[in-house]
């Protein structure tokens, strides 16, 4: 299912926001979650700088839900409380969840926590700041200076990321709520809030459900995209956010040298972006998104997850010169587009993004930006505390899209915060 870099297509954020937010109710979380058996699961966890020692995807395959418990203890880490056994799996919580549900949910959560290493343990904003390049700053620091302080975690084991099936785990249940037992590690142990809503069920069906974005769904001629290139050298490409944000990106997207390279386009169902990266130059565009895209023009390709990843196992996949990615990664592991619920799920993402690419690799990551908070399930919007913790191993050296300060920025309410805002980074080689 969903390979969550996260391919939840960017087309899909034309929300009906007025008749949302009206509703919303805000649900605080407690410092660390107070089961209903009096047990508890703490945000804290190992020293981020002690860590020591992989397991490698086959070990961990083969090991039982305790060992995998047993081994995340030894590490210093809480496993994921799990329904006492002997609890029937068709009991439901009082959010429809059911304890079977809960239990393969949490299950597989804790597998993916044990592999992804150290940076699954960034649940805590004291812990976030200790990996920030300059650790003795504050958020605010780096912010008056008009850039995100940076987030360093060494030694990714990046055939463990993308070796990982539980991250592409899928869910067609679309639950109403987070589980209790998760909400601390969601919410950065409540720096934030969860808003809640009205559940969406936007699984991608491909083919003539996109048709409303492209006239062609999901075949992509060359006449096409090559009218679209010209469009956007006119400035009359609409894209999925209006002429005025295609052109923002277009130009804003200058500031990067594309000229003969070759890009990943990450979260797209029709080739907006694309003909944007082709306009300035690219090479080679390779679009990843979870439904199958039949790509007609001779400089696109288009790949799933599942043969991406294969590719980079094999040792077959071309690293990429850089990644775009437009209001995509928002939405991994929220549940809204047929994927299993995963607190990490954007940040495993991006990180799948840089073991694809070269050294030295540009970025483009644009989401949602305000005051932070999880608009459950639709998407996620990132401020001072999640912006630099997504953007892990990425140094920012360009701006944004629009004429404001990161400050002002980082100051939207839940309505600006629709609007979408990227910065531009280079990868760090760690």
């Amino acid at each position: 299912m969903l390979f969550i870099w996260i391919l939840l297509s960017q087309d899909a954020m034309v929300l009906d926001v007025a008749s949302s937010l009206s509703t919303v109710v805000e649900k605080e979380t407690s410092i660390s979650t107070v089961l209903e058996n009096g047990t508890s699961i703490s945000t804290e966890e190992t020293s981020p700088r002690s860590w020591a020692g992989w397991h490698s995807v086959e070990e961990v395959g083969a090991m039982s839900d305790a060992q995998v418990e047993d081994a995340l203890r030894s590490r210093g880490q809480d496993p994921i409380p799990k329904p006492p056994p002997g609890t029937n799996d068709d009991e439901e919580d009082e959010d429809g969840n059911t304890t079977g549900w809960k239990r393969e949910l949490f299950g597989r959560l804790d597998r993916v926590r044990l592999l992804c290493g150290e940076l699954c343990t960034l649940n805590t904003v004291p812990r976030i700041q200790e990996h920030y390049e300059s650790p003795n700053q504050s958020p605010e620091d780096e912010l008056k200076h008009g850039f995100l302080p940076t987030v360093v975690v060494p030694n990714l084991s990046c055939p463990n990321l993308m070796a990982m099936e539980e991250i592409d785990a899928g869910d067609m249940t679309f639950p109403v709520r987070i589980p209790k037992e998760l909400l601390d590690f969601y919410t950065l142990n409540n720096a934030y809030h969860v808003r809640w809503d009205r559940i969406r069920k936007d699984a991608y069906l491909g083919g003539a459900s996109e048709k409303s974005l492209w006239k062609t769904g999901n075949v992509w001629h060359k006449k096409d995209i090559d009218d679209a290139v010209n469009e956007v050298k006119e400035g009359t490409l609409k894209g999925s956010y209006g002429v005025e944000e295609t052109n923002l990106l277009r130009d804003t997207l200058s500031q990067v040298d594309m000229n003969g390279k070759s890009v990943l386009v990450i979260g797209s169902s029709h080739p907006w972006v694309e003909a944007i990266c082709l306009y300035h130059g690219a090479k080679r565009v390779v679009t990843l998104e979870y439904g199958t895209i039949d790509s007609r023009h001779p400089q696109i390709d288009t790949e799933v997850p599942d043969t991406l990843r294969q590719k980079y196992l094999s040792g077959d996949l071309e690293p990429f010169d850089g990644i775009i990615t437009h209001s995509s990664m928002e939405h991994s592991g929220l549940g809204r587009y047929g994927d299993a619920l995963n607190p990490w799920g954007d940040i495993l993402g991006l990180a799948r993004g840089w073991c694809v690419t070269k050294p030295g690799a540009f970025l483009w990551l644009g989401i949602p930006t305000g005051k932070d908070f999880v608009f459950y399930n639709w998407h996620r919007v990132y401020g001072k505390y999640r912006w630099p913790l997504i953007a892990t191993n990425w140094k920012q050296i360009g701006s944004g899209i629009r004429n404001e300060t990161i400050e002002e920025k980082f100051q939207r309410g839940p309505w600006q915060s629709m609007q979408n805002e990227g910065f531009i980074f280079r990868k760090l080689d760690v």
